[in-house]
């Protein structure tokens, strides 16, 4: 198998996916064979990428309020499978002791919320700056067209979204 393209291309080809374009135009002449797929950068292999991830969260527990978000994001994962297998090693390292009241069912159940958590965090994260810069557009907007009206919508939902927050904070602790 051919090296990835990708591994080579510099920082635009990679953020526009341009060097993708060769095979995508051999692709259009003709069906892609077996033969003409590129071999897995070693960056994404499982071996690479959980050892990173057990590097990154070996020296956050070392601090006084470990966060595995904080590893994960240094890890700079791609995927929230190779985390998923990190949980379930450690789940499989666990002693009877700790496991014999948990069925296998009911493990397998916990690590699947927590897979799904994690790939929900992930699709969701870059919300965070998207979302307030598209409010501040809408708002301005708005505010050329009806300035009172806006500036009334914006104080409601500066009103709402902390009181949101607090109402997740009391409902989670139920």
């Amino acid at each position: 198998m051919e090296q990835c393209p990708e591994e080579k291309a510099n920082f635009f080809s990679r953020m526009f996916y341009t060097w993708l374009n060769p095979t995508l135009k051999e692709a259009a002449r003709s069906p892609i064979t077996t033969e003409a797929i590129y071999r897995r950068p070693e960056i994404e292999g499982s071996d690479y990428v959980t050892g990173k991830l057990e590097q990154h969260w070996e020296q956050e527990k070392r601090k006084p309020r470990p966060s595995l978000h904080r590893a994960v994001y240094r890890a700079q994962l791609k995927y929230m499978v190779y985390t998923a297998i990190t949980i379930l090693t450690e789940v499989l390292s666990l002693n009877q002791k700790s496991v014999v009241n948990s069925s296998a069912g009911h493990i397998i159940n916990l690590l699947s919320t927590d897979a799904q958590r994690f790939e929900l965090t992930f699709m969701f994260l870059h919300y965070a700056w998207v979302g307030p810069l598209q409010a501040l557009v809408v708002f301005y907007l708005m505010g050329e067209i009806t300035l009172v009206p806006t500036i009334c919508g914006a104080a409601v939902m500066a009103v709402f979204i902390p009181m949101q927050s607090l109402m997740n904070r009391a409902y989670s602790k139920l």
